[in-house]
């Protein structure tokens, strides 16, 4: 068994890659540059920027002898953070992407952790920051684990990874993680360039399988900031493609492997393909507001009545589109306490005062969740509204039930 080492007598080599980040390249670095542990080898890899990426880094490769700074053609992050690891020096290695940036003492406290548990990685939370507001990630617990057969990698991968039992999860991101150098090297170098969606998780499923042990180490300490670009700035088809390429390759992993492995998680890798495409589904679907997901279960209740529909969001453009094909359910209305903001091509909102000139025999809430409907119902029993008159029910979900079936 290998002595503890005296984290102080390490060097942690940290890779950026950067591409087209000016506006916040220089957060990224300063943050780095500005670690309370000091002994690092600062990568920074410029994969071709058309901006003025490239000349802030080697600014401040001038002004620091711990940076270095490779231009290259644009290639993607995969190659980007492979020429990073082929010129890591350190015994550890941690990542941070170009417009996210770190707490002063992330690398110390990394570094003492995955020393003193004598790990192959240590995992860690995150600060998740978009539009100002910033949450905390962490998402499992406080853990230790040592892996002495494919049945403990197994049941890791099923609770943290493929999240197919219990609400653990660990984000797949490689920037919340420090790791040992040669699995790092190992397990990425590995990965096809061409796998530009989804690397950061096949690359985890390849370090579980080839470490012997990690640290979970509730700690947040790296702000990860979403910007303007998502799934809605996505060809659909492309994004398929990615999607399948992905599971592809994470079949793969398993497969060549252990086919024993194989055999004990298969169901439950194939449950996590299953919610990733229906997760794509729904963001898909998300981008047309004309499509919804969300339907009334007990739509018998309504045959042969006059019905208000309350709530213009989803389940109410879902509710809408399904009464509609009942001849004898009609809609009375379709109001929204936000109805200036809820307008669609083929409908009408209305506002709830215009509530008192109707005729109708239920109101039906079309929200998800129970303390939303609570609310909205002691606002129609205040507007005068008969309670028995109104009613909520949760929608069902044609995306979650067939996950489960």
């Amino acid at each position: 068994m290998n002595m503890i080492k005296d984290y102080r007598l390490c060097k942690i080599s940290v890779i950026v890659p950067v591409y087209n980040a000016e506006k916040h390249i220089e957060r990224c670095i300063k943050s780095i540059q500005e670690q309370t542990f000091r002994n690092m080898q600062i990568i920074l890899i410029d994969d071709g920027s058309t901006d003025e990426s490239g000349i802030v880094c080697d600014f401040y490769a001038m002004n620091d002898n711990r940076i270095q700074v490779f231009h290259t053609e644009n290639s993607g992050s995969v190659a980007a953070r492979k020429l990073g690891l082929i010129h890591s020096i350190g015994e550890y290695v941690g990542f941070v992407d170009a417009d996210d940036y770190i707490e002063p003492d992330m690398f110390e406290t990394l570094i003492e952790e995955i020393c003193e548990n004598n790990v192959d990685f240590v995992h860690t939370g995150y600060i998740e920051e978009t539009d100002n507001k910033k949450k905390i990630i962490l998402d499992f617990e406080n853990k230790f684990f040592s892996f002495s057969s494919l049945e403990e990698k197994a049941d890791f991968l099923i609770r943290y990874v493929l999240h197919s039992k219990e609400n653990q999860n660990i984000s797949y991101s490689i920037w919340s993680k420090l790791f040992k150098r040669e699995l790092i090297y190992k397990c990425f170098l590995s990965l096809p360039d061409e796998q530009q969606y989804g690397e950061d998780l096949l690359c985890l499923c390849k370090c579980i399988l080839q470490c012997e042990s990690l640290k979970l180490s509730r700690h947040a300490l790296y702000h990860y900031t979403i910007q303007e670009q998502s799934l809605s700035h996505l060809n659909r088809v492309e994004h398929v493609i990615e999607i399948t390429g992905l599971n592809y390759n994470i079949l793969k992993i398993f497969q060549e492997y252990s086919e024993k492995l194989y055999k004990r998680i298969k169901t439950d890798i194939f449950f996590y393909l299953k919610r990733s495409y229906l997760y794509m589904l729904e963001k898909l679907i998300e981008r047309d507001k004309y499509i919804s997901y969300f339907y009334f279960k007990n739509i018998d209740d309504l045959r042969g009545k006059k019905v208000v529909i309350y709530g213009a969001g989803k389940v109410g453009c879902g509710y809408y589109l399904q009464f509609c094909r009942y001849q004898d359910i009609e809609i009375v209305a379709w109001m929204d306490s936000n109805w200036r903001e809820c307008q669609y091509e083929f409908a009408t909102v209305i506002g709830v005062k215009e509530l008192i000139n109707l005729k109708y025999e239920n109101i039906i809430i079309a929200v998800n969740d129970e303390l939303s409907a609570l609310e909205i119902k002691d606002k129609l029993i205040r507007y005068g509204q008969n309670i028995n008159r109104i009613l909520w029910e949760k929608p069902g979900n044609i995306l979650e039930e067939s996950i489960s079936q």
